[in-house]
């Protein structure tokens, strides 16, 4: 039953969002450290076999009146299988207004973070910090070294007026021992 609600959720946020136009324009991103608002992928390690836990953090995102984004982080299928993705601290009402997809063939795990129409300004990201905490198992038959978690396409943020936020992003990785 919660997997059917979460489904019709994920719809719902996407006609509201194509109806007030969330994805009208692509906000530019930069894979820089800056002092701009960013989200960063944090790095992690553990040895094959282990659950490690990925965060992805955003700062200086909090002030722009961001009220929804939409982005796509990768990894390598063959090192890594992707359990669950946890909504951070920092989202509002995540039950209602986040949701995620596990791509574990291709190794892509899709966040959205969007509004209700009866919340409306109400639940705008208004603290950095926190965004979503990524479950990862390494695989025992991962590769030792460093593997790359990046953010792929494009990240998108707007804010309250539908217009979009550059938001720089920062890759991590995680180092398997």
């Amino acid at each position: 039953m919660r997997k059917k609600g979460i489904v019709v959720i994920a719809i719902l946020s996407l006609i509201v969002i194509s109806m007030v136009g969330c994805k009208s324009k692509t906000a530019d991103t930069n894979i820089i450290k800056t002092d701009k608002p960013t989200i960063k992928i944090e790095d992690a390690s553990g040895k094959k076999g282990d659950n490690v836990k990925v965060k992805i953090i955003t700062n200086k995102v909090s002030g722009k009146n961001t009220v929804c984004c939409d982005f796509k982080i990768k990894y390598d299928p063959n090192n890594f299988e992707v359990s669950k993705v946890v909504p951070g601290s920092i989202l509002k009402d995540p039950k209602d207004n986040f949701d995620y997809t596990i791509d574990g063939k291709n190794g892509i795990v899709s966040f959205l973070y969007s509004y209700t129409d009866k919340n409306l300004g109400k639940e705008l990201i208004s603290t950095d910090g926190e965004f979503a905490t990524i479950n990862i198992k390494v695989k025992n038959e991962a590769k030792k070294g460093k593997s790359q978690i990046s953010f792929n396409d494009k990240t998108e943020f707007y804010d309250k007026g539908q217009k979009p936020i550059t938001v720089a992003s920062e890759n991590g990785e995680i180092d398997i021992k």
